[in-house]
């Protein structure tokens, strides 16, 4: 986008069409400044944001995208600095921004950590399906993890799988997965 400064998801003001991993004035373009890479694997398009800065500052900012062929999509937090996690949007919006998934706008929302790892599945605007998980890369092999859902409805049978990543980005099977 041309558009230097974020706002909040969904907005029906252009861009529309969005997935903002880290939606703020970064400049690729300064001196020093990392770089934007992009590569596309077998079923799936990423972009990394290696090291780039936010404007007016000399603070890296290093994420990714990755787009998935069945529509699902993963942002991955290796570094992020304060100023930058405070002051962006993280979200995905439909093509004409009446629908959408805030994860963060600027200070409000989720917080953003290194190592966090934020999906989207079953992209469909009416059950959008947001996941997390900051666990820390080389941390304990054994953990709690707790996630509270709310907007349930009652007399619903819901089926939960669970998938992992190391910190290469290498995925694991979905757990409880149907037959």
């Amino acid at each position: 986008s041309s558009s230097l400064s974020n706002t909040d998801l969904p907005n029906t003001n252009t861009p529309n069409n969005i997935v903002a991993g880290l939606w703020d004035d970064l400049n690729p373009a300064a001196s020093g400044s990392g770089k934007v890479y992009y590569k596309s694997e077998a079923g799936k398009f990423i972009i990394t944001w290696n090291g780039v800065y936010k404007y007016s500052t000399a603070n890296p900012q290093i994420f990714q995208i990755v787009l998935y062929n069945d529509n699902r999509i993963n942002i991955n937090y290796n570094s992020t600095t304060s100023d930058a996690q405070n002051s962006a949007t993280v979200g995905i919006e439909n093509i004409n921004g009446t629908q959408g998934v805030r994860y963060r706008y600027n200070a409000t929302g989720e917080q953003i950590t290194d190592n966090l790892s934020i999906g989207f599945a079953g992209i469909n605007w009416n059950s959008a399906l947001v996941w997390k998980n900051n666990r820390a890369a080389g941390g304990a092999a054994v953990f709690t993890e707790a996630e509270t859902l709310t907007g349930l409805t009652p007399k619903t049978t819901y089926y939960f799988g669970i998938k992992t990543c190391d910190e290469r980005i290498n995925w694991s099977g979905i757990s409880n997965a149907p037959s």
